[in-house]
């Protein structure tokens, strides 16, 4: 089994720096739409929750620094290549990424970030760009996600013979009904153009959800 999250830092008014198996900076936004009630669904669409070598999601040997500066959230992370050799040759995965959100008083947020990670000699880098907004007050909540991004790995399109775009959609509405029943529908969608075939939808689902919390 390998751990889910693991890091150690310091930090203090300037923000956090922090150094381990943690989420890459792009998590900032894309937490926003991964807000399903049971694990099976929900963040499925941008190319997020599987992208662990590219430093997007859960990955280790990461740098990061956060910072939240009167309703601006910055995120920064690096991570370090360590990737094994394969048939004697290194497999660089190294990656870097960056993302910012702003959030108004009355509940309003907005957010983009970018991220590139190396492939192997003769590849090209995977890179993903994702914007969203969202809003969360007076019982509602609400978010979309859009990404965009070529040679994803949490697609499996990074190989030379796979390489290709994504273009993914991501969308939540709930309601707190009382204290403890709240609902939302969920939607997402992933379209895939790979580089010697047509675009098709790799993805494509919505979710009514509903959760009751006993205590």
């Amino acid at each position: 089994t390998k751990t889910r999250l693991a890091y150690a830092g310091f930090g203090g008014n300037y923000g956090e720096f922090t150094f381990g198996r943690n989420y890459g900076a792009l998590e900032l936004i894309a937490d926003w739409t991964d807000s399903s009630y049971v694990n099976p669904y929900g963040n499925s669409a941008l190319g997020i929750s599987s992208s662990r070598e590219e430093g997007i999601g859960r990955s280790g040997n990461v740098l990061k620094y956060t910072g939240e500066f009167s309703g601006l959230d910055v995120h920064v992370s690096y991570k370090f290549n360590d990737n094994e050799k394969e048939d004697g040759v290194s497999q660089d995965n190294s990656a870097y990424g960056i993302a910012l959100a702003y959030t108004f008083d009355f509940g309003f947020g907005i957010g983009g970030g970018y991220n590139v990670a190396n492939n192997a000699d003769g590849i090209d880098d995977s890179k993903m760009a994702i914007f969203g907004v969202n809003y969360d007050a007076n019982g509602v909540y609400a978010a979309a996600n859009y990404a965009t991004g070529t040679n994803n790995k949490g697609f499996k399109q990074y190989h030379a013979e796979s390489q290709g775009d994504h273009t993914g959609y991501e969308a939540v509405v709930g309601y707190k009904f009382t204290k403890n029943f709240r609902a939302q529908a969920m939607w997402n969608k992933a379209e895939l153009e790979p580089n010697d075939g047509a675009k098709f939808d790799k993805v494509d689902y919505y979710t009514i959800e509903g959760r009751y919390n006993l205590t």
